[in-house]
């Protein structure tokens, strides 16, 4: 079993800054954490409920749903508890600690994939690598259940660009030997740098393994939207670039403690560009796809919008269908896994458009490329070269 820390002891903060991690021991009682999955559990039915899916087609698709602390009362209690943000405060050095957003990943035993090797940092916009996660199961986590991989003292390494899950090329950490799997009990508290190289794997032993996780920034965290464009809370700024994120939205607990001068230096612009399916344009990448193909069949509706509000016209899927299969992109017998592909597709663009919920592994997406979108991708980069000919 994975060694923990009483949060005060001495030692849990220099293993913390010697190691880029630590485990402390279970902060939330039984009762606690049976509030928490009774909130979870409202939240996720009034979910499916408002997509008109039923409660196991729902989280079939979606896996993860953020800023839970804006919807639930019982989730901003305990984002307000000191064992969470006083723990962010005390192993960031600081008297007070700045939410970036909560989140709750969810794992179905024998049904969930694995999260690559990733930093945090690279995919916040903010200036400063000084945050942290606090990391807390609400049931106990096996050492086959989806725990918390890391990399032993990786934090010391710097940034890496953000990684496209997509196109996971850190296998190799999987041998390394400062690989340090955590299986840890329910209502533990993993406090992981946001520098620390980590993943999930599949939970291959039981329950739905629910993680709730909170995101810390020092008081004086200044907005970078260079850093990370992409990021879904950019769109919950007001304060301009370089300017401390200062707004509700990113709620300080503790003292307002300032440091910096100014903004600091980025280590890089984003992603790396790839071919392809990217996890990072992937939803806008296809919805240009279901655009072309409807306008190629002459279909009559607005063909504005993402992927949700394209599916739903009448007839869109019809036609997406028939001309996939007329035009050979997709092989003929395929319009059972065409139709299934693009259902996917609408719940979880819709997913994300009602409640910015998604499915982490972005399974969607990447069923959609496997069964049409990448023969579509080719197809539709040689229009141009025959409209030319023509």
């Amino acid at each position: 079993m994975t060694h923990a820390y009483a949060p005060d002891d001495l030692e849990a903060r220099a293993f913390f800054d010697e190691h880029g991690y630590v485990v402390l021991t279970p902060q939330f009682s039984p009762d606690e954490r049976a509030r928490l999955s009774s909130a979870l559990d409202v939240l996720l039915a009034r979910f499916a409920d408002e997509q008109g899916l039923a409660l196991d087609a729902y989280l079939a698709n979606i896996s993860q749903w953020r800023d839970l602390w804006r919807l639930d009362e019982v989730f901003r209690g305990a984002l307000g508890d000191a064992r969470l943000w006083s723990t962010a405060a005390h192993f960031m050095g600081r008297k007070g600690a700045r939410l970036l957003h909560d989140h709750v990943i969810m794992k179905p035993a024998h049904a969930s994939g694995t999260v690559p090797w990733h930093q945090d940092y690279p995919y916040w916009p903010v200036d400063t690598a000084e945050g942290l996660s606090c990391w807390c199961p609400l049931e106990d986590v096996g050492p086959e259940g989806g725990c918390l991989e890391v990399i032993d003292g990786s934090h010391r390494w710097g940034e890496s660009p953000p990684v496209d899950f997509l196109a996971d090329d850190r296998g190799a950490f999987d041998t390394r030997a400062d690989r340090v799997r955590l299986p840890v009990p329910a209502g533990s508290v993993v406090v992981l740098h946001s520098l620390t190289w980590h993943r999930t794997g599949s939970n291959r032993e039981v329950g739905n393994r629910p993680a709730y996780i909170s995101l810390w920034l020092p008081p004086d965290a200044r907005y970078a939207p260079e850093h990370s464009r992409w990021h879904p809370v950019n769109e919950h700024v007001t304060v301009r670039p370089g300017e401390i994120l200062d707004e509700d939205w990113f709620p300080l607990f503790g003292e307002r403690e300032i440091r910096s001068n100014g903004p600091r230096p980025l280590a890089h612009e984003g992603p790396v560009s790839r071919d392809g399916l990217s996890m990072f344009d992937a939803s806008t990448k296809i919805a240009d796809q279901l655009r072309r193909i409807l306008a190629r069949a002459g279909h009559a509706g607005d063909l504005a919008g993402g992927i949700g509000r394209l599916l739903a016209l009448e007839g869109a899927v019809t036609t997406i269908v028939r001309v996939t299969l007329s035009s050979g992109v997709a092989a003929p017998g395929g319009e059972e896994a065409l139709r299934a592909a693009l259902e996917r597709l609408r719940i979880a663009s819709e997913a994300y458009r009602l409640h910015r919920a998604r499915n982490v592994y972005n399974g969607a997406y990447v069923e959609w490329w496997q069964v049409a979108g990448a023969a579509w991708d080719a197809e539709l980069s040689r229009q141009p070269a025959r409209a030319a000919e023509a």
